[in-house]
């Protein structure tokens, strides 16, 4: 028997062990809770490590809560592989301080992913200075999703940078105050731009990062994470009934009842009306999660809002995992029979008969397919 290059039976295992063990289609995907400190005390914008850090920059999604009477949005900045930091802001006619907020964010590793069970997912970003606002000005920008999603996905947005604050939040309201504005969601795209409801204060001179996530509608998912806890997740599309701050909280129930609160992120996906808005968090359970569209009082005192459709995420538990394939190769050897013949067994010799098992395993989180080698 060859002992010499692919002829070694040693030589082509070894190099098929070190294929098959590569991993394929991986993404890191995390999702914690946060809580923003008080800013009426001299606090200021809240770090945020990771749980895990990240291989590639990810796109950072929160949702503010009702937590604080006054006008909130979440401002993020600084987004690195090791986390980012977080404050929130209130619009112009506001003085720009806060009460504690507790939350949660999703982070996420760019691009067009599978979740365990076929879950599609992505996340994209890109930089713009369109915005609306009824007493400025309305312009939309039309994203297309890497892939078409079989029915119209769950949405999350969320501004990735900080480039035209001129205020001084918190010690000031944040100026111009702005969050993302979705509409026109369907299975190919969506229309996105910065949402200043009704604040005129400021102008947007520089593009700022929108990261825009969608995943199917109706997920339900169950993986173990890097750190081997179970989690589950699931994504939800509301029916449009969530309407304005001063008009309530309003629950949305999940598929399938958590073992306790989860952790949530959510975002508006509709835009209808004139007034702009926001989404913030008002009542949670492991059942249901309620929901609130807030508004500026800038240039009105009314906090009221036309029926609109949000995208939710929820997590029964923190967590950060390296989704995709990862097989590993094992292989044991048998020597069948020589052509010695000895009586304590034969070996490996040459001419000898040798049986190779080879063993794969996937220990990853998603199943392999034709493309994965």
């Amino acid at each position: 028997m060859s002992r010499s290059g692919f002829d070694n039976p040693r030589t082509w295992l070894a190099a098929l062990g070190a294929c098959l063990s590569m991993p394929a289609l991986a993404f890191e995907m995390e999702m914690g809770p946060v809580t923003l400190a008080d800013t009426f005390g001299g606090g200021g914008w809240t770090s945020v490590t990771f749980i895990e850090g990240f291989d590639t920059v990810p796109h950072v999604y929160a949702l503010p809560t009702t937590d604080g009477s006054d006008p909130a949005a979440l401002r993020i900045r600084n987004v690195t592989t090791a986390g980012f930091e977080v404050l929130q802001v209130e619009p112009s006619a506001n003085d720009g301080q806060h009460e504690e907020m507790r939350t949660a964010y999703l982070a996420i590793e760019p691009g067009s992913h599978t979740l365990p069970g076929g879950v599609r997912i992505v996340s994209s970003s890109y930089s713009t200075t369109s915005f609306v606002n009824r007493l400025i000005s309305t312009t939309w920008d039309r994203q297309t999703f890497p892939i078409t999603f079989p029915a119209t996905p769950v949405v999350l947005a969320g501004i990735q940078t900080l480039a035209n604050e001129t205020g001084n939040p918190p010690a000031t309201s944040s100026i111009p105050f702005m969050d993302v504005a979705i509409r026109n969601v369907d299975t190919g795209g969506l229309r996105a731009s910065l949402e200043r409801a009704e604040s005129t204060a400021g102008s947007v001179a520089n593009p700022e990062t929108i990261a825009i996530l969608a995943i199917d509608n109706g997920a339900n998912v169950n993986f173990v994470d890097s750190l081997g806890s179970s989690i589950q997740l699931q994504s939800l599309l509301t029916t449009r009934r969530i309407r304005g701050f001063d008009d309530g909280c309003y629950t949305n129930s999940y598929a399938v009842a958590f073992a306790a609160t989860p952790l949530t992120v959510a975002s508006l996906n509709t835009r209808t009306g004139n007034n702009g808005g926001w989404v913030r968090r008002c009542s949670e359970s492991a059942t249901e999660l309620g929901l609130t569209v807030d508004e500026d009082v800038d240039f009105d005192r009314e906090r009221r809002s036309t029926p609109q459709t949000a995208g939710i995420v929820a997590a029964s538990a923190a967590f950060h995992a390296n989704f995709g394939v990862d097989l590993n190769v094992s292989k044991s050897i048998d020597v069948l029979s020589d052509l010695v013949g000895r009586p304590t067994g034969p070996r490996a010799i040459p001419a000898s008969t040798i049986e190779y098992t080879i063993q794969v395993e996937n220990t990853g989180s998603l199943s392999p397919d034709v493309d994965t080698l």
